[in-house]
C-alpha cells in the first residue's frame, strides 16, 4: 500500500548463492526506478537514505522502502566490487480520503439534462481508489426540484444512492432541474467524506412577442 514502509534485507552472498560474511564494511547503495520512492534506515526514521552500510562480519543489512504513488517498482541494491541485485514491488492505492468532482462545474438550461458530472475517489496520496466492491455515494442537492440520473433520459431521482462500479474509481452521472437558481450538488460517502460542487440552472424561455418592445 502507498505510504507503507516495506522492509528489505540485502544480504551478501558467496558465488553459489550463499549467504556470507563479509571481511570488511561494505557500503550498498540503493536506488529505486521510482524517483519519488524513497529509503529509510527504520520503521520511524524521517531521514532518507541512499545507502547502507554491512560491517565487517556481518552478512546483511537492512532498510525500509516507501512511495506515495501506486504502481510497480524494482528497487536495486549495489557495490562497486560485486554483482548488484534487484526486487521488485507493487504498490496499490491506500483507503479513501476524499471524493471529488472532477468535471467543471456547469450552466444548464432547466428542464435540461447536464453534461456528464464524474465523481472520483481517492487516498490520502491523491492516487485513484480501485475497490474491489462497489462503493455507495449519497448524492443530494440544495434544489428540491433536481433530480439525479444514470443517463440523458433518466429516471431521475432527488438524490439519494448511486454507486461506484467494483474495478472502478469513477461513477458518472447527470443532472436535471426544473427550477432555475444557483444549487450545489453533494456526493457524501458512508464514512462522511464528502464534496460539493456548484451548478447553475439557466432560464431561456423567450419574451413574449407582445413583451418584446415598447412603442411611443
Amino acid at each position: 500500500t502507498v505510504g507503507q514502509r516495506v522492509p528489505i534485507e540485502i544480504s551478501l552472498c558467496d558465488e553459489d548463492g550463499q549467504p556470507t560474511t563479509s571481511l570488511q564494511d561494505r557500503v550498498i547503495d540503493l536506488s529505486s526506478s521510482q524517483i519519488i520512492g524513497r529509503f529509510y534506515d527504520s520503521d520511524s526514521s524521517d531521514v532518507a537514505i541512499e545507502n547502507i552500510t554491512i560491517a565487517a562480519g556481518q552478512t546483511s543489512g537492512s532498510a525500509y522502502y516507501t512511495q506515495t504513488i501506486t504502481g510497480a517498482a524494482t528497487l536495486t541494491a549495489e557495490e562497486e566490487n560485486l554483482d548488484s541485485s534487484s526486487l521488485d514491488l507493487n504498490f496499490i492505492a491506500g483507503e479513501i480520503a476524499s471524493i471529488v468532482f472532477t468535471t467543471n462545474q456547469q450552466s444548464v438550461e432547466k428542464d435540461q439534462p447536464s453534461n456528464i458530472i464524474t465523481i472520483e475517489v481517492f487516498d490520502a496520496y491523491g492516487n485513484p481508489v480501485i475497490s474491489e466492491n462497489p462503493i455507495e455515494i449519497n448524492l443530494s442537492s440544495t434544489s428540491q426540484t433536481g433530480g439525479f440520473g444514470l443517463n440523458e433520459t433518466g429516471p431521475w431521482s432527488n438524490g439519494g444512492v448511486f454507486t461506484i462500479p467494483a474495478g472502478s474509481s469513477t461513477a458518472s452521472i447527470y443532472y436535471k432541474d426544473s427550477t432555475p437558481g444557483e444549487y450545489r450538488l453533494e456526493a457524501r460517502l458512508s464514512d462522511g467524506v464528502h464534496e460539493s460542487q456548484a451548478i447553475t440552472i439557466t432560464d431561456s424561455t423567450p419574451i413574449p412577442a407582445e413583451l418584446a418592445s415598447l412603442s411611443l
